[in-house]
C-alpha cells in the first residue's frame, strides 16, 4: 500500500501513462511484434533484427495499465468525496473541475467574440456625381462589459485552481 497526496498520485499517474504509451508504440512496431530471420537450407537460423523482447514488455504494458486504472479510481474517488470551499459555496474537487472546465470554454467564447467583433467605417461611392456614404460595422455589445466579464472568469478560475491544487496537495490518498 502506499500513501500519495493526491497531486503526487497526478505526478505518478503521468509517469505511468509516458510509460504505457511508449509500450504502445514499442508493441505496434512490426520490428518488435515479428522476428525475421533467413533459414538456410541446412535449418540454419541468421536473425536479420534486433532480439525485442516481446513478452516482457507486453506483460509489463498490462501492469501499468493494472496500476493506472487504480490510481484513476483513487483519484476520482477522492474527488467526488473531498470538499472545497471556493466562490463562495462548497463544492467537491469534482465540481471545481467541471466548473473550471465551463468557465474556460465561457472564457474562450467571450474572446473570441471580441477578437472578431472590430469597428471598422470604410467610405463607399458608388457612382460619380453621387454621394459618398460610409459601410460601418461596430460591436453589437459594450467591449468594456466584456472584458470585464473575462476579468471575473479569470479572477474565478485562478480561485478555482488555487483550491483544487490546495485540496489535491493537502489530501492523502491510499493506493492498494
Amino acid at each position: 500500500m502506499e500513501q500519495l497526496t493526491i497531486s503526487q498520485a497526478i505526478i505518478k499517474l503521468s509517469d505511468l501513462e509516458k510509460s504505457y504509451n511508449q509500450k504502445i508504440y514499442l508493441l505496434q512496431e512490426v520490428e518488435n511484434s515479428t522476428v525475421r530471420y533467413i533459414l538456410e537450407l541446412d535449418n540454419q537460423k541468421h536473425l536479420c533484427n534486433e532480439p525485442f523482447e516481446f513478452e516482457k514488455v507486453f506483460n509489463d504494458f498490462f501492469e501499468i495499465s493494472k496500476k493506472i486504472h487504480k490510481i484513476k479510481t483513487e483519484i476520482s474517488k477522492y474527488n467526488n468525496i473531498v470538499e472545497i470551499e471556493v466562490l463562495g459555496t462548497k463544492m467537491t474537487i469534482q465540481g471545481a473541475l467541471n466548473k473550471s472546465r465551463m468557465l474556460r470554454i465561457e472564457r474562450e467564447m467571450i474572446e473570441n467574440i471580441i477578437q472578431q467583433s472590430k469597428a471598422s467605417k470604410i467610405r463607399k461611392v458608388d457612382a460619380a456625381a453621387t454621394s459618398v456614404y460610409y459601410n460601418v460595422c461596430e460591436p453589437n455589445f459594450d467591449k468594456i462589459k466584456m472584458q470585464g466579464f473575462l476579468d471575473n472568469i479569470d479572477k474565478e478560475l485562478l480561485e478555482l485552481e488555487l483550491a483544487i491544487n490546495k485540496a489535491n496537495n493537502e489530501n492523502v490518498i491510499t493506493i492498494a
